[in-house]
């Protein structure tokens, strides 16, 4: 998961993709390395998931679009983007980019204001955060821990955060690091502590890998004045399987950075 709106609180009524993201995003493919190399890009607009109970109802189908070397995809407003790398061997990269939503021209003749001055998209210093992985009160059928991080003190400009892993990212209780499978440790926009994930391809779940980065976005004037908001880690399985007892995974390591956009509207 490259970027995902966070807003929505509610997934019954407010479903997790009836939001768009206030950026217009660019992909672009720049190096192919391997043969019968193919990307994936699953691009999500706001039509959002069918109707349901819980969030469990699958989301709308994606668009999915295949950019070839040297090729940009750009898309204003969507609600969530996926990049899969389907080459047989090696690999395919590229780069991602947040700009200001597209503005619509005026029609001439009817203000004669200035123009005003585009907003400009910033992403801030990364700083270290360490998350506390604590037991579900109740487990889950396919979780046993939660890790929480709270974001405390939004500027009234913040649009969003990037986290992102390194290697051996997760701390095991021993003091040990390491890595965890990403079908085994997902993160949640949205408290999903005790619902039951129903299907492995529900996007409401988007699993964690290391040496990897995502963005998660919100709207200020929907989410603002609240000055906290919260992303979880979902720590599984609910029982040990050999090699993996999520009993023992004790925080995960990350950097954030700040999704800013000054000067909007203005």
């Amino acid at each position: 998961m490259l970027l995902r709106n966070g807003t929505d609180r509610n997934l019954t009524s407010d479903p997790v993709f009836t939001t768009p993201i206030p950026f217009r995003v660019r992909v672009c493919v720049t190096n192919f390395a391997g043969y019968n190399n193919v990307m994936n890009l699953f691009v999500w607009t706001t039509a959002g998931p069918q109707s349901g109970s819980s969030g469990q109802a699958a989301p709308a189908q994606p668009q999915v679009l295949h950019p070839g070397l040297g090729d940009c995809v750009e898309i204003d407003q969507p609600s969530a983007i996926v990049v899969q790398d389907s080459t047989v061997s090696g690999s395919a990269s590229g780069y991602y980019q947040l700009f200001e939503r597209t503005k619509l021209p005026e029609v001439t003749g009817v203000s004669q204001a200035p123009p005003r001055r585009p907003p400009e998209v910033e992403i801030s210093s990364a700083v270290s955060k360490q998350v506390n992985c604590l037991p579900l009160g109740s487990p889950t059928g396919n979780y046993l821990k939660f890790c929480e991080l709270k974001i405390d003190h939004l500027p009234p400009n913040q649009y969003g955060v990037r986290l992102c892993t390194g290697d051996n990212f997760v701390t095991m209780v021993d003091g040990s690091n390491t890595n965890y499978p990403p079908g085994y440790l997902e993160l949640t926009t949205q408290d999903l502590r005790s619902i039951t994930k129903n299907s492995d391809y529900n996007y409401n779940w988007n699993p964690v890998s290391p040496m990897s980065c995502r963005d998660v976005t919100w709207q200020p004037v929907i989410d603002h004045p609240a000055s906290t908001q919260s992303i979880y880690f979902m720590v599984g399985p609910a029982q040990p399987v050999p090699g993996y007892d999520p009993a023992k995974v004790s925080l995960i390591n990350l950097t954030m950075q700040a999704i800013l956009l000054n000067n909007p509207g203005k």
